[in-house]
């Protein structure tokens, strides 16, 4: 039996992308090769020192767990989920203990609730670091009831050969949604690192699959870069622009340009449906 480290599960409405408005078990995973320091941050200006980032700069000691963290407006909004700083708020155990965990977020430790399905959303951090260990998982009794699951990655991930197999042989029941979320210049991250639209086709060549690109989106150059993309990839999946934004107050200022220059190039508009619900607080 295999383990896997972990920040939080929780048990909310899907806020964003596809399936906005769906109740879901949310599953952080914790790892990322990413640190997206440029969200939040001026273009054109040199970015905030690592070291000077509002994550590193508050004393972790006095908490107990991720969700009394503050949700930060600079950087990453889940670095807790990644950021070795906060790696003794994470949990590391056996797939056999989390499955019954996560059957238990669910109202009355069912995948149905009135005959509706509840969704199985595996986020983090980066989920897709955690491909051998997942069959464990999602083949666990505890789990294996569940219809659709849906990957938060950023895509940079390789699929690998046997997590395929494992994948295709469970899609005669589950039904997957691969929610990639490519990060754009604004992030902090490169190009070359950042957009793999090879894995793009791995996912989407998985059985029973559907797959949407996300992007953040804080300005025009965004959406230019958005279209940069989609004409050199020739890109055959639908596209949602999700507004920057980790407070109600920067959403406000944000949302309905992105939702109104969304529509004008044809691109589906994703919201932020957590932050105007709960203040994107962790645990939602």
């Amino acid at each position: 039996m295999s383990k896997i480290r972990y920040s939080e599960m929780f048990y909310s409405i899907q806020g964003e992308g596809r399936w906005v408005g769906i109740p879901s078990v949310f599953f952080r995973m914790f790892g990322c090769n990413f640190e997206c320091a440029g969200f939040g941050q001026e273009r054109g200006k040199p970015l905030i020192p690592r070291d000077q980032m509002p994550w590193k700069n508050i004393d972790v000691s006095k908490y107990k767990s991720v969700q009394q963290l503050p949700v930060f407006s600079i950087g990453c909004d889940s670095s807790a989920s990644w950021a070795k700083e906060y790696m003794h708020l994470s949990h590391f155990e056996d797939t056999s203990i989390i499955g019954d965990k996560l059957l238990a977020q669910t109202p009355g430790a069912d995948w149905k609730n009135n005959g509706q399905d509840i969704h199985l959303i595996l986020t983090g951090g980066e989920p897709m670091m955690w491909q051998k260990q997942l069959p464990d998982l999602l083949s666990d009794l505890s789990v294996v009831e569940v219809e659709n699951i849906t990957f938060e990655t950023n895509s940079t991930f390789a699929l690998k050969p046997d997590f395929a197999r494992f994948l295709n042989d469970l899609s005669h029941n589950t039904k997957y949604t691969w929610s990639c979320s490519p990060k754009l210049s604004i992030s902090g991250e490169k190009w070359e690192k950042a957009i793999k639209p090879e894995n793009w086709e791995q996912y989407a060549s998985v059985l029973n699959s559907d797959l949407y690109l996300k992007f953040v989106v804080a300005d025009e150059y965004d959406l230019d870069e958005i279209e940069k993309i989609q004409k050199m990839y020739d890109i055959p999946y639908d596209i949602f622009c999700m507004p920057c934004g980790g407070t109600q107050e920067m959403l406000a200022n944000t949302k309905l340009n992105v939702a109104e220059k969304a529509m004008e190039r044809g691109w589906k508009y994703s919201p932020r449906l957590h932050v105007d619900l709960f203040g994107n607080k962790w645990g939602t």
